[in-house]
């Protein structure tokens, strides 16, 4: 997705605002550090070749948390609920631009609210009730689904993470035997960022770079740890999505500029012991799924 970094940057005194009005300190947390940041790199370099290592990490790590704070108030302005309130004021208290793998607790209260906007976008309604025991609950013509996100910070700990979101998802089904009640979502984006790099020739080079990257990271596993958890949660869920959002700086095609860009990919294994109808209607809970990220950078687009 490429956005408009200046309307970006625009928009975060909205969302600080925003944050400020439900009783959060986002200017003194480190949303409000941002565009300090991404200014300060920009008065010093005219693009990123020959820069620091570290500098460039920052500088993309600040763009892409930027982006994720504005979908979610972009999706959820309006959403009010102590457990919605409670999430977001974690989610705010993380540590300034640190490695994907070790974020910290507030970047998985964020990973849950970037799933719910992807729900919201494709069409369902996300309920924020302090009730519920998964991490997300969602609606769509007629049908509940039930979410637990688990944001994976080494694959040393793939199957610990999924033996514990299946877990989660059985504790959910309120007595309602040998029925699926949802999907466990996987945040593997520490784990194929060195795979892939943060820089591409173009906008779907990117793209292709983060789905192969999923692609991969399921090929190396999937006969190990990953079928073995998922034949653990064939009762309760509908498959695993495998997912990762990555920052990237592109060209653009005309101007050969370079552009800031963000790009998310999501592959679902369905477990093979669903029969058909179950498979079908698997695929019909996750359809427009896939996509929705895109419909995010309407705002933000050139």
């Amino acid at each position: 997705m490429k956005f408009d970094e200046d309307a970006l940057l625009a928009r975060m005194p909205l969302v600080l605002d925003w944050l400020g009005s439900l009783g959060i300190a986002g200017r003194s947390s480190r949303y409000g550090r941002y565009k300090k940041i991404i200014s300060d790199f920009h008065s010093q370099y005219e693009t990123t070749q020959d820069v620091d290592d570290a500098v460039f990490k920052e500088l993309c790590s600040a763009y892409q948390e930027c982006l994720d704070i504005a979908m979610v108030h972009h999706r959820f302005a309006d959403v009010r609920g102590e457990k919605f309130l409670s999430n977001l004021a974690r989610v705010v208290t993380g540590s300034l631009t640190p490695e994907l793998r070790d974020a910290g607790p507030s970047r998985d209260y964020l990973f849950e609210m970037l799933v719910a906007t992807i729900f919201t976008a494709a069409g369902y309604e996300v309920d924020f009730s302090s009730h519920h025991l998964t991490d997300v609950v969602a609606r769509r013509s007629g049908n509940l689904v039930r979410i637990e996100c688990k944001r994976l910070s080494s694959v040393k700990k793939l199957g610990v993470r999924m033996a514990e979101a299946a877990q989660q998802l059985r504790n959910s089904r309120e007595g309602i035997i040998a029925v699926p009640s949802g999907f466990c979502f996987i945040d593997v984006s520490s784990c194929v960022l060195d795979d892939v790099g943060r820089k591409a020739e173009t906008i779907e080079a990117a793209g292709r770079a983060v789905r192969n990257s999923i692609g991969r990271f399921i090929t190396r596993h999937y006969k190990t740890t990953i079928i073995e958890q998922l034949n653990d949660a064939i009762d309760v869920s509908y498959g695993t999505a495998f997912y990762a959002r990555l920052p990237f700086i592109v060209k653009d095609e005309e101007s050969q500029e370079e552009l800031m860009s963000s790009h998310m990919a999501m592959i679902f294994r369905i477990p093979n012991v669903w029969d058909e109808s179950m498979t079908e209607h698997a695929k019909g809970l996750t359809q427009g799924l896939d996509t929705a990220y895109a419909t995010f950078g309407e705002s933000f687009e050139k």
